[in-house]
């Protein structure tokens, strides 16, 4: 890590080593104090410069205590996916991270590095639309063994074909949203794909 530093680091010094103490180690970090004494061989010590060492700015974070309480308490003893899980919990209006949880905790960090294929992310967006063309909470989505959806974007045609599983009941309260995009109509599509910020640069952590 010294040699890595280009100078910022000398042995001894404290820094941080994983999470966001080593993400931000330099905006922590502060900045270093400098003395220097003058020792004659008699006499008493001089000083000839001293710049006294600073803390570093604190880091704001957008972590609601409660609603990562809640996503820890989901998580503990989760048997999803042979026990390893993740969350992460957004305000979709501003793209402050609320919470962010993983299980086991002492395994790898999904909810932040991990990869994964976007297409259930964006449930959130299509079930939006559903919600606002009138779809309750209590109503259950249709499950059609196959299913195909078209669309024009930038003069470009693209077509994608689902096929549902036999273990699964039709209809079915477990199916993805974005296989009843026929109920979804007119303007609801893109207020249901702006709220949650899609398209928008919503900047870097907050300092």
């Amino acid at each position: 890590m010294v040699e890595a530093s280009d100078g910022r680091l000398v042995a001894g010094d404290t820094v941080g080593l994983s999470g966001l103490q080593a993400r931000y180690d330099e905006h922590l970090g502060g900045t270093r104090g400098v003395r220097v004494t003058r020792v004659p061989v008699e006499g008493e010590p001089e000083e000839l410069l001293a710049v006294t060492a600073t803390d570093g700015p604190d880091l704001a974070l957008t972590f609601d205590t409660a609603i990562q309480q809640a996503g820890d308490d989901a998580l503990t003893g989760s048997t999803a996916g042979n026990g390893n899980a993740a969350l992460v919990a957004m305000d979709t209006s501003t793209g402050n991270i609320l919470a962010v949880a993983n299980t086991p905790a002492t395994g790898e960090n999904r909810a932040l590095t991990g990869r994964y294929a976007p297409g259930s992310t964006f449930k959130a967006v299509s079930t939006l639309a559903l919600l606002d063309s009138g779809l309750t909470p209590a109503e259950t989505v249709p499950c059609p063994a196959t299913a195909t959806a078209t669309a024009t974007v930038a003069g470009r045609s693209f077509r994608a074909t689902w096929t549902g599983s036999p273990s699964v009941p039709s209809p079915s309260p477990r199916t993805s949203p974005s296989r009843a995009t026929p109920r979804v109509r007119g303007p609801v599509v893109p207020a249901g794909a702006g709220r949650p910020g899609e398209g928008r640069c919503l900047g870097g952590p907050r300092r």
